[in-house]
């Protein structure tokens, strides 16, 4: 049998990531490092080398990636 107070932290926890991704926007502005009108460039932190890499995408893609973050209508 778990414990209660584990489970009431585990909420918690899930609480506030959820608080914390609504709140904030997928990507920050600051992120983004060029918008030439067909190409966005914006950087990211890669988890595993813990250095910034750059990323291109297509206008189009590029807001494809950030409508897949809004959640669907219940």
């Amino acid at each position: 049998m778990e414990n209660i107070d584990s489970k009431k932290g585990e909420g918690w926890n899930m609480a506030r990531y959820i608080g914390r991704y609504v709140k904030h926007p997928p990507i920050a502005e600051s992120r983004i490092m060029v918008f030439d009108g067909k190409q966005v460039t914006f950087w990211y932190k890669d988890s595993e080398t813990k250095r910034r890499k750059n990323c291109n995408y297509g206008e189009i893609e590029f807001i494809r990636l950030l409508l897949s973050h809004i959640p669907e209508k219940f």
